[in-house]
């Protein structure tokens, strides 16, 4: 447990301070959380995610027998001693991604948009002329049928 705790203590190293000084608080509890949130809204891919967690998940499971494979790679310490730091950007990023609707870089649907386009034309609003001639569209949720009143059920209407 101490040897996980002085990974996650590491972390503030990044930005020139490895231990807190007399009487205050250390940043790494606040790093450890707040740099995979970070990373999980700019990364924000649900797919990748997967990938991310299930290799940190990997080096976490076999830590004792990877541990005691002495090695000098050092591509390969920085992957295995962030460990725990990967899997935490991993779990955000599949939430992240969930939200954003992405996956592999794909974007998906699954519940449906709770706006339609049809009503804007049916009741006379839009026709050919104005889909050509205006590069800015507005749905107007007034017109009946064009928001169902249903809020999005998870994440980001598409």
């Amino acid at each position: 447990m101490e040897r996980d705790r002085q990974t996650f203590d590491g972390a503030p190293a990044a930005v020139g301070r490895t231990q807190a000084l007399g009487g205050l608080i250390s940043a790494a509890p606040y790093t450890v959380i707040t740099f995979p949130f970070l990373f999980a809204v700019m990364f924000g891919d649900c797919g990748h995610g997967v990938a991310m967690l299930l290799a940190a998940l990997w080096m976490v499971l076999n830590e004792r027998r990877l541990l005691s494979q002495k090695t000098n790679n050092e591509i390969w310490n920085t992957f295995f001693h962030g460990r725990y730091l990967i899997l935490l950007m991993g779990i955000f990023s599949i939430y992240t991604g969930l939200i954003y609707n992405d996956c592999f870089s794909k974007s998906f649907n699954i519940f449906g948009s709770s706006w339609s386009v049809r009503p804007m034309f049916r009741n006379g609003t839009w026709n050919t002329y104005v889909m050509e001639t205006n590069p800015y569209l507005q749905l107007d949720p007034a017109i009946p049928g064009v928001y169902s009143g249903n809020p999005y059920p998870f994440g980001i209407d598409p």
